[in-house]
């Protein structure tokens, strides 16, 4: 089994909830409050992974036995980093006000942000030959 696991959970979570995000913006129709729910629940999964890199997850993982893995995970560190910050951006920049006015606008901000999101490094990439934990502490 691939010890990071729990990475590529949160990883799916965050691709999950970040989906409906985009199907709701999807519709021509303002829906602000089923943005603010949802949002929400984006923003969760995103910080508890932040949570996660604070306690030095990461720093377990950067001296792997494979160096392909641990490139892939400063890769992965380095662009989930990037959409924590952009997300935090995102949330302070639309109140539910501001999305029910400026809906085209908003729309346009949800899809730059997170379109490509499936399309980022995914840690379940991480998972090499040799990166188990029982042979992570052997080594």
């Amino acid at each position: 089994m691939c010890w990071f696991v729990d990475l590529e959970a949160e990883y799916r979570e965050f691709v999950a909830e970040a989906r409906l995000l985009l199907d709701i913006v999807a519709v021509e129709a303002a829906d602000p409050a089923a943005v603010a729910a949802i949002r929400w629940q984006v923003a969760r999964a995103i910080f508890a992974h932040r949570i996660r890199e604070g306690r030095g997850d990461y720093e377990l993982m950067l001296p792997t036995a494979s160096p392909f893995t641990g490139l892939l995970a400063g890769v992965y560190r380095a662009d989930y980093q990037a959409v924590t910050l952009g997300f935090a951006t995102y949330l302070s920049d639309w109140p539910v006000a501001r999305i029910a006015r400026e809906w085209d606008a908003f729309r346009a901000d949800t899809q730059a942000l997170l379109g490509d999101v499936a399309n980022r490094a995914n840690p379940g990439d991480l998972c090499t030959r040799g990166d188990t934990p029982t042979e992570r502490r052997a080594a």
